[in-house]
């Protein structure tokens, strides 16, 4: 269990916030692959547009996989515009974008807990460790 801990601690402290700089949207980084922020200084999401869809633009606050006769309302520069200026590179693993497809998906049963769950338990183990 103190393993388990230590090993939230760790992760709390090594998560990278790829959206230092970049406002709310999804980032194209090529016509497959896009970044989404939360906000500034929010650690991104690399997914990857499926199902037949490809990204379109440099960065949208909309879906950004689309068909390729579909236009995206608020598109703004092309695909890598904004995220090669700045050197992001996406990890080798990739999140698929849900859609609303009927196919069948296999998905892990581990639960993975969230940052905001590794955050708290960074909090709580602090202020146990000042008590």
């Amino acid at each position: 269990m103190n393993s388990f801990l230590l090993l939230l601690v760790v992760s709390a402290f090594s998560q990278t916030y790829e959206c230092y700089n970049l406002t709310y949207g999804f980032y194209c980084y090529d016509k497959s692959i896009f970044m989404h922020c939360r906000g500034e200084n929010a650690k991104a999401v690399w997914l990857k547009c499926r199902g037949g869809t490809v990204c379109k633009c440099g960065r949208t606050t909309y879906n950004p996989c689309v068909f390729d006769y579909n236009d995206v309302d608020d598109c703004e520069g092309k695909p890598g515009s904004y995220l090669n200026e700045k050197s992001l590179t996406p990890p080798e693993i990739i999140e698929e974008e849900s859609s609303n497809t009927n196919k069948p998906t296999t998905q892990s049963t581990e639960k993975k807990p969230s940052a905001a769950f590794s955050y708290l338990l960074y909090l709580s183990v602090l202020l146990f460790a000042l008590i």
